[in-house]
């Protein structure tokens, strides 16, 4: 199985985008289990792709989170109010988890 989960994080007060990704095949397995245990918590493959209501305060952190799983995206997008603690665990342990690729752009790229 190919899966790779990515999120986004934009906004707040520095706007600042942070986008990170891991590819599950090529963490260390205890790692890969504790991301995989969190997406069945959270039940991510049946999420609606928006969670909330869909309006966002000014610096409002929003995150979108996608996993690629087998060529076949599912995309949920969430402002930091509305974050589900499921959802909210997955992505600190994506944003955590050695092997991860991060980057940050500034605001607008």
């Amino acid at each position: 199985m190919t899966r790779t989960v990515t999120v986004i994080q934009a906004g707040g007060l520095g706007g600042l985008t942070r986008t990170t990704s891991v590819h599950i095949g090529t963490i260390a397995q205890e790692d890969a289990t504790a991301i995989e245990a969190k997406m069945a918590e959270s039940d991510f493959t049946n999420l609606p792709n928006m969670i909330g209501a869909g309006a966002v305060v000014p610096d409002t952190v929003v995150y979108e989170v996608t996993v690629l799983d087998n060529g076949q995206p599912h995309t949920v997008r969430v402002a930091e109010p509305d974050l589900p603690t499921p959802l909210r665990e997955l992505i600190s342990l994506v944003q955590t988890v050695p092997g991860n690729f991060d980057t940050v752009a500034p605001p607008g790229r």
